[in-house]
């Protein structure tokens, strides 16, 4: 082999190696999530009719600052219900009548629980469960909705 082929076998080791790289470092952050579960903090249950997109890691919000996670997602065969777990700051206690929505988190399908505190002033016991609760809201059923709401055409 001449010099010139070596080296150029070389340079495209080299470019393969790097691109390799990158794609293992990618893939390890994709899985790795952004927001690791918190282990700290007491359990509270919330039953739904649709959890979909919720996930071990999935935020929980009060006034968009994060205050808890998902860390258990159950399907309830008898009453055809998701049981999700989450996991709240020991610091923040939530009245009885404080309610969870799934919202939607930006337009790529991520989801994350809502909280809205009620006024009760008792709070959800280590262990409790939200009162009220709102499934998951399907995007495409809302946009399709108003298109083809007899303004924009369609059948």
């Amino acid at each position: 082999m001449s010099g010139l082929t070596m080296s150029k076998q070389v340079v495209e080791m080299l470019v393969g190696a790097g691109i390799l790289l990158f794609g293992v470092i990618f893939v390890g952050f994709a899985f790795r999530g952004s927001n690791p579960v918190a282990a700290n903090g007491y359990r509270v249950v919330a039953v739904f009719s649709d959890a979909s997109g919720l996930v071990p890691g999935t935020e929980m919000r009060v006034a968009g600052i994060k205050i808890g996670s998902v860390i258990d997602k159950q399907f309830d065969a008898e009453a055809f219900e998701a049981i999700v777990t989450f996991v709240i700051d020991d610091q923040i206690k939530l009245p009885t009548d404080s309610e969870a929505l799934i919202e939607p988190d930006g337009l790529l399908g991520g989801n994350f629980v809502l909280v809205k505190p009620g006024s009760e002033r008792s709070y959800i016991p280590p262990g409790g469960r939200f009162s009220a609760t709102r499934g998951a809201v399907n995007v495409i059923d809302i946009i399709g909705g108003h298109i083809f709401d007899g303004t924009g055409g369609g059948t």
